[in-house]
């Protein structure tokens, strides 16, 4: 018995550590994803009750964020940063339709990774 519950302890603690977000290198891992300058993140859809995004926000970063529209998903964000701020691991960049940049006056699109794949907002993509 005592042995059974030695091993569910360590199977435990290593099923945590596997899930927790690491960055190294300017490369963020998490799941089975890895994020880094020109890397892509295909988004899904909003997990909000209207829709829109919970967990990916539009903005500088800086000055403010809003939700992304419901509008987006199915878009490409062209990462062009990953960075840990307050505990929380982020990855901004471009939003993409296809191979043609979309405009959007000065703003980021701005991931939070870890709960955007918990929440399925993104694609979890080994790479």
């Amino acid at each position: 018995m005592r042995i059974a519950f030695i091993f569910a302890f360590l199977f435990i603690g290593f099923c945590s550590h596997a899930q927790r977000p690491e960055l190294e290198n300017e490369t963020l891992t998490y799941s089975q994803s890895k994020f880094f300058n020109g890397s892509s993140i295909t988004l899904t859809t909003g997990t909000r009750e209207d829709s829109t995004f919970a967990y990916v926000f539009l903005g500088t970063g800086s000055t403010g964020k809003s939700h992304l529209a419901s509008n987006w998903k199915n878009l490409t964000v062209r990462v062009e940063e990953v960075y840990k701020k307050g505990g929380k691991y982020y990855a901004k960049g471009d939003l993409y339709n296809g191979k043609k940049m979309i405009g959007l006056a000065g703003n980021k699109v701005i991931v939070d990774v870890e709960r955007a794949i918990d929440n399925k907002e993104i694609l979890d993509n080994a790479k």
